[in-house]
C-alpha cells in the first residue's frame, strides 16, 4: 500500500514580553523557556520547528533562534505593528494601506536582519490580520512564504477575515486575499474546520486547544479525509501556538499535548507519509515538482 504524503509543520508565534503585546509571555524569561520546551518537543517527535518573531524576540534570545536552523528548523517574522519599536503605524496589518503594511514591511524586516544576521523569508502577522493587500506587500517585500491564512475566521476588530479563504497551500493573488495567484509567494494556510465556526473562529490545530483525543484527533482525521477526498495538491498539517504557554512545565496540559500529538501522529503513519516540514521546504518540494 502506497502511503499518502502529508506535510506536517509545527509553528510558534513570539510576542514581546509584558505589556508590549497582549499575545506574549507574562516575561521575557517565560518566553525563552517556552520556546527552548517547545522546539525540544517538536524535535524529539521528528519535526521541524517554524518560529515566527517579532524583531525585539530575536533580539533578545539571539543566541537560541540561531541555533533553530541547525537542525532543519525555520525562522520567520511575526509582523505584530503594535508591538514594533519606532513603528510609526500601530494598527493591525490588515487594517493599513498597502503603502503603510509596505513600510513597517520594511521596518521590520531592518530591524529582525540586524538582530539575526539574514532577513527573514517567511512571514505571519499577529491575530492573521490582513487585507486584499497584504500578500502583494509581503511578495513585493522579498518574502518567498507566508502563513497568514486561517480559514473560516472572522473577527472584524482584528481585519482578519477567512471565510472563503483556500483551506491548502497555494501560490496568493496580488488583490484578493482569498483567491490563488500567480504572486512567487507560497501561502500555507493554518489548518483549520470552517464548516464548524462559532463566534467568528474555526476550530484549528492550535496546540493549547483541548486535549489529543477530544480535539485534534478528530480535527485531524476529518482534514486528512476532506484533503484527500476533495484532491488537494498538498495536504498539510499546520499546527500553530505560542510562548504564552509552559511548554517547559511537564505537568501542563499543553506540554502533555505537544507529546500526545507525537503519539498521534505516529498513529497515522500506516496510511499517511508524514512528512517534515517548514514554510521554505514546503515551497521547495512545490516548486520541484
Amino acid at each position: 500500500m502506497n502511503r499518502r504524503p502529508v506535510h506536517v509543520l509545527f509553528t510558534i508565534d513570539c510576542e514581546p514580553a509584558g505589556r508590549t503585546s497582549q499575545l506574549g509571555p507574562s516575561d521575557w524569561d517565560v518566553g525563552v523557556r517556552a520556546l527552548d520546551a517547545f522546539l525540544t518537543t517538536v524535535r524529539n517527535a521528528g519535526f521541524e520547528p517554524t518560529v515566527f518573531a517579532t524583531p525585539e524576540v530575536v533580539d533578545a534570545h539571539a543566541i537560541l533562534f540561531e541555533e533553530v536552523p541547525t537542525s532543519g528548523g525555520e525562522v520567520g517574522l511575526l509582523l505584530s505593528p503594535g508591538s514594533l519599536r519606532d513603528a510609526r503605524h500601530r494598527a493591525h496589518v490588515g487594517a493599513l494601506r498597502a503603502e503603510q503594511q509596505a513600510e513597517i514591511l520594511r521596518h521590520a524586516v531592518e530591524r529582525f536582519a540586524d538582530a539575526y544576521g539574514r532577513r527573514p523569508l517567511s512571514a505571519r502577522t499577529t491575530h492573521f490580520s490582513a487585507s486584499d493587500e497584504t500578500f502583494a506587500v509581503i511578495a513585493d517585500a522579498g518574502f518567498r512564504q507566508s502563513s497568514i491564512s486561517n480559514p473560516g475566521r472572522v473577527v472584524p476588530k482584528y481585519h482578519a477575515r477567512w471565510d472563503g479563504a483556500l483551506p491548502g497551500p497555494h501560490f496568493a493573488h496580488p488583490a484578493d486575499r482569498l483567491a490563488e495567484g500567480s504572486l512567487p509567494l507560497l501561502e500555507i494556510p493554518v489548518t483549520t474546520d470552517p464548516m464548524q465556526r462559532r463566534d467568528g473562529i474555526a476550530p484549528e490545530l492550535r496546540i493549547e486547544n483541548g486535549t489529543v483525543s477530544e480535539w485534534h484527533a478528530p480535527l485531524v482525521r476529518a482534514q486528512l479525509a476532506r484533503q484527500f477526498t476533495s484532491g488537494e495538491r498538498w495536504p498539510t498539517l499546520v499546527f500553530v501556538t505560542t510562548t504564552r504557554q509552559p511548554f517547559y512545565d511537564r505537568t501542563s496540559r499543553v506540554r502533555q499535548t505537544a507529546e500526545g500529538l507525537a503519539d498521534l501522529l505516529e498513529s497515522l503513519e500506516a496510511d499517511y507519509d508524514l512528512v517534515p516540514a517548514t514554510p521554505s521546504r514546503l515551497h521547495a518540494t512545490v516548486a520541484s515538482a
